[in-house]
């Protein structure tokens, strides 16, 4: 008689193996390309500055680039595009002429305002017709100044303008919640 701990089908049910299969074959073929990645060089720029949404680790047969403002990849939100083969630039609807791309991938924004704070898109198109996406963040503070050493009687000799602190953009803070004061973002003001 079969101990009733035992297992009542000591066979591998064909599901199970295949299972089993695919799980070890994910395994051993892990994919060879790293995916791309964006990085804000800087990371916070305040207004009037540039600031540079690198691209690293690009790979393949790359066919073109775009930028687009915001998340995902929407033709009225484009700003740049290039093409590989021609080398030829062109501009998107939400081109302001502040903006550079390279044939890297790379895309400049000069002269900064607050409006420039925000998500960024790029979509890189393979000649496999398969294309990733990748997307980057720009923050912009605002500099804020304030007159410090002016005396009482008028003269203006001992003051300066000194920047008091940076403000964030509006929405360019992840942890503003609508005007509280202890944000994150305010703490380190």
């Amino acid at each position: 008689m079969q101990s009733p701990s035992g297992p009542a089908h000591r066979g591998c049910v064909p599901w199970q193996a295949l299972l089993l299969a695919v799980s070890i074959l994910g395994f051993w073929n892990l994919p060879a390309t790293v995916q791309f990645t964006i990085e804000s060089v800087p990371n916070n720029v305040t207004e009037g500055k540039d600031v540079l949404l690198l691209v690293h680790n690009l790979t393949g047969n790359i066919l073109g680039y775009m930028w687009f403002k915001g998340n995902g990849a929407r033709p009225h939100k484009q700003i740049k595009f290039y093409d590989v083969d021609t080398k030829a630039f062109s501009t998107g609807p939400l081109a302001t002429g502040r903006e550079t791309m390279y044939p890297n991938g790379s895309l400049l924004f000069q002269n900064v305002t607050t409006e420039y704070a925000g998500n960024y898109t790029l979509l890189v198109l393979k000649r496999s017709l398969i294309y990733e996406v990748g997307t980057g963040q720009v923050h912009v503070y605002t500099l804020l100044s304030t007159q410090v050493g002016s005396s009482s009687r008028g003269s203006r000799s001992g003051s300066s303008n000194m920047p008091a602190a940076a403000l964030p953009a509006h929405g360019s803070c992840p942890h503003a919640s609508g005007g509280s004061s202890s944000s994150p973002c305010q703490q380190h003001l």
